[in-house]
């Protein structure tokens, strides 16, 4: 993935429509290039000297996987702070890493067990069959799925394929 240092020049943040309603969509610009941060919330302000890393996707856009802020420019007139580290606190979709996500996996595991002993009876699952049934429920109750429904929506409204 590459990554560039410099000066955020502007920080865009504009409403989309989603199948979820009204979500906010965060773009940056650094060095005269526009970098996309989705729906992602950011602590970035303009003037911060900041350290980024992007995928370019199939349309030509650069997607932001990661912002480290190396240096507060100098304060604006008050405005809903963007960053570049996820916001503190919880939030969702939960972050991958988020410590919150291990109490999601249990309690996915847990209604998996009991979803599978419900619908067939003990035994008659594999382990693989119940974390197969985990997954489909940590995914829907962190927001993963919703994230993966909202990208393939934004990429099919940009005539890109996602993945």
């Amino acid at each position: 993935m590459p990554t560039i240092e410099g000066v955020v020049s502007a920080v865009s943040v504009k409403e989309r429509n989603t199948p979820y309603g009204q979500k906010k969509a965060t773009s940056f610009q650094v060095d005269g290039n526009w970098y996309s941060g989705g729906f992602k919330v950011w602590e970035v302000d303009k003037g911060d000297r900041v350290r980024l890393t992007f995928e370019t996707n199939q349309n030509g856009y650069h997607d932001v996987k990661g912002i480290a802020v190396l240096e507060k420019g100098a304060p604006a007139a008050p405005t809903a702070a963007q960053s570049g580290a996820p916001r503190s606190g919880r939030s969702f979709p939960v972050d991958p890493l988020a410590p919150e996500r291990t109490i999601n996996r249990q309690n996915a595991l847990t209604a998996a067990v009991a979803f599978c002993n419900h619908n067939a009876g003990p035994g008659e699952f594999l382990p693989e069959d119940v974390v197969s049934v985990a997954r489909a429920f940590e995914s829907y109750t962190t927001g993963d799925l919703d994230r993966q429904e909202v990208e393939q929506m934004i990429a099919a409204e940009s005539g890109g394929v996602q993945t």
